[in-house]
């Protein structure tokens, strides 16, 4: 659920191939985009700052999230 933005060229819309992580703070996903004329494959991270400072997060740190993949 953390907000995902990325690079394409004008009038192509990047696409969400494949979520390798997600959880409150980071995410790691798999996207299709179009880059200098071409089709482009690639790995885009986001880490919120602002979730991960969250005290409640912050509680659940310690804990390892099962792996979906």
């Amino acid at each position: 659920r953390v907000k995902r933005r990325t690079r394409s060229a004008a009038g192509a819309a990047p696409r969400v191939v494949k979520t390798l992580e997600d959880t409150p703070f980071y995410s790691r996903s798999v996207v299709r985009s179009r880059l200098f004329g071409a089709d482009r494959i690639g790995v885009h991270e986001s880490l919120s700052g602002p979730r991960l400072r969250n005290p409640a997060v912050k509680m659940l740190l310690p804990f390892r999230m099962p792996r979906l993949a």
